[in-house]
């Protein structure tokens, strides 16, 4: 399992010299990999995502995969920037076309080599266990990434998920649920926090993913960031994965 972080954390990117220095303090903590935020990245970036692959060669990182807002340029822009894997939430309100958009971009995708995982997320048509077996099963080459706070939320037994449809686990995102409340009640800049800052238990999720010999990314994925500023939330994170891996 290779550590690592999304980029979402440092928010909107300047230019091409910040991106390159976080990058740069990514790899000195110790992380595997990096989780593109695409739409946050410098629109040098957005033109030549070639520029992408070569910063994260030089500091020696591994692409992680990218963010997708499912367009079709998106599957383009990951393969010039070296991601295999784009993770994706369906915010279409109608559920049927959510899955047929879903179904189509997935297609498109893993014809040129890239997998699809879509994000268990909450107030979307995807967001509790049903939903996402259905979409699993309706789109055969369709991954999930797994969401830790987003299935607490949604009431999604992350171990049970985990043990029993291993093979279709292409991504886990790993963030923290502060408080258990109503799905409505629920702020994602509020209550989606760091390992640790709320209330689940992790340790059992590291060894299921352990048990079942997954070898993807363990993504550190974090909007709240409750005073704290990225670098500390970044290397915070990494400590408490490293307690976790132990």
């Amino acid at each position: 399992m290779r550590k690592s972080i999304t980029t979402i954390l440092w928010g909107k990117f300047k230019n091409e010299k910040e991106f390159l220095t976080t990058l740069k303090y990514i790899k000195q903590l110790g992380y595997d990999s990096v989780g593109l935020e695409v739409r946050m990245l410098p629109s040098q970036l957005l033109r030549e995502p070639r520029k992408v692959k070569d910063a994260l060669e030089e500091v020696g990182l591994e692409n992680g995969g990218s963010y997708s807002v499912m367009k079709e340029q998106d599957i383009e822009w990951a393969k010039e920037a070296g991601s295999r894997l784009l993770w994706v939430v369906v915010r279409e309100k109608n559920c049927n076309d959510a899955l047929r958009i879903l179904a189509e971009f997935t297609d498109k995708a893993s014809s040129e080599g890239i997998t699809v995982a879509l994000h268990n997320h909450l107030r979307t048509c995807f967001e509790n266990e049903n939903q996402v077996l259905n979409a699993l099963e309706s789109i055969p080459k369709l991954k999930i990434c797994l969401d830790t706070a987003h299935a607490e939320a949604a009431g999604i037994d992350s171990i049970k998920f985990i043990n029993e449809h291993t093979n279709k686990i292409g991504l886990v995102h790993l963030k923290d649920l502060r408080v258990k409340a109503p799905k409505s009640k629920i702020r994602f800049t509020r209550d989606f926090v760091n390992m640790g800052n709320g209330i689940i238990d992790f340790k059992p999720i590291i060894n299921a993913l352990k048990n079942v010999k997954y070898g993807g990314d363990l993504m550190i994925e974090v909007e709240a960031l409750s005073g704290q500023s990225p670098n500390d939330i970044a290397r915070n994170s990494i400590e408490y994965l490293n307690k976790l891996l132990q």
